[in-house]
């Protein structure tokens, strides 16, 4: 990675988008964008591979461009079921859960738990059954996704707020193309992955949801519909180190360290500093470690990326706020004095932010700023999705 890649990621970092661009997409298996027929309840085939799992990496990805500062830190499982909040002894009818093993014997779906920076989280994701198909037309009449995911705002017993996903499935039917009479899912992806905040040390736990099933409205078309569900969890565990967060961060010091640009001390402090990150990996058995390590990685690249170019740079630890620095600088401000010594710029001094009228200008504004000289390749995009 070049610098100019580096700084353009931390510009990617600290840009202000609108709320339409809040949440990224990730795409699934087909990778395709299906068109579909304007028959109610119509679905393209090819959706069917849409139920697999998007990767550790790729959510871990999705989160930290979402909420700059959030890196994965352990991995685990634990099993999860639906209940009819009105029977807890009763499953739901319909089957959401995508679990993560093949034991059809079991009650409980295996979802998987992620531990980050920022919190601990249950990953659900949820998939869509097969499409079932008219034996004299062939056609797909439904595939039964989840339109909406809702928990209970804690503390107000019967009130349900929208959950956002993190990932979306890439597929239109009948109920949620834009040609729909569904109001709820019409021109809306339907939630693949969401998070569901749980406490690391308890390995049970419970939370009131509703779901709306467009497949069930599409017949009474009642679009106040829900289906009230109890979630439980049991057997959550946290395993598996997740060391690819602090390998990404000791790649990127590693090649800030080779920049001719970075003055010689934070040259020094970034190899310094990623041959521990690198040592602590071989021996780190929690979370605590590889949460120590990255802090002192970011902290040592914050010293160098944003510099203000091309202006020569005090030497780390300087910042410009040392007095003695200063009375140095306003002494040399008179006449046949030394001129003052450049500081480090603040955040603020070093931060563009970009916004637009809409999601489609500010878009614009960021393509405009992050790549102002002709490029090789280009990628096209539409804004119909998260485009970003």
């Amino acid at each position: 990675m070049k610098k100019k890649q580096i700084a353009g990621a931390l510009l990617a970092a600290t840009l202000v988008f609108p709320p339409s661009l809040a949440f990224a997409q990730a795409q699934d298996s087909t990778g395709s964008v299906h068109q579909n027929s304007a028959d109610q309840g119509a679905v393209n085939g090819a959706a069917a591979n849409n139920s697999v799992s998007t990767n550790f990496d790729e959510l871990i990805d999705i989160l930290g461009r979402r909420n700059t500062g959030e890196y994965g830190l352990q991995t685990g499982t634990a099993l999860v079921r639906m209940m009819q909040a009105e029977n807890p002894t009763q499953k739901l009818s319909f089957d959401v859960l995508q679990s993560e093993t093949n034991d059809a014997s079991s009650d409980y779906a295996t979802m998987r738990v992620l531990k980050t920076t920022k919190g601990t989280y249950l990953v659900l994701t949820l998939k869509g059954t097969k499409p079932s198909e008219d034996s004299s037309t062939h056609k797909k009449t439904s595939s039964n996704y989840v339109g909406v995911f809702e928990r209970e705002v804690e503390g107000h017993a019967g009130k349900y707020e929208p959950v956002e996903p993190l990932t979306t499935h890439d597929v239109q039917d009948g109920h949620n193309m834009e040609g729909s009479t569904d109001p709820v899912v019409k021109g809306k992806k339907y939630p693949k992955e969401i998070l569901i905040p749980v406490q690391a040390d308890k390995t049970t736990g419970k939370l009131n949801a509703s779901l709306y099933l467009p497949v069930l409205t599409s017949v009474t078309h009642n679009y106040t519909t829900r289906s009230k569900v109890v979630l439980e969890w049991k057997d959550l565990k946290l395993d598996t180190l997740y060391k690819k967060s602090v390998e990404k961060i000791i790649e990127q010091a590693k090649e800030l360290a080779d920049q001719p640009t970075t003055p010689a001390a934070n040259k020094q402090e970034l190899q310094q500093l990623a041959q521990k990150a690198t040592q602590t990996l071989t021996t780190a058995t929690t979370p605590d470690q590889l949460v120590s390590e990255i802090t002192s990685l970011n902290d040592a690249i914050k010293k160098v990326v944003p510099q203000a170019a091309p202006q020569e740079q005090p030497q780390a630890g300087s910042q410009g706020h040392d007095n003695g620095h200063q009375q140095n600088g306003q002494a040399g401000g008179s006449e046949g004095g030394t001129p003052e010594e450049p500081s480090v710029p603040s955040f603020d001094q070093a931060t563009k932010r970009i916004a637009g009228e809409t999601a489609e200008d500010t878009m614009q504004q960021i393509v405009q700023t992050a790549f102002p000289d002709p490029v090789d390749k280009v990628v096209l995009a539409t804004s119909e999705s998260y485009w970003d």
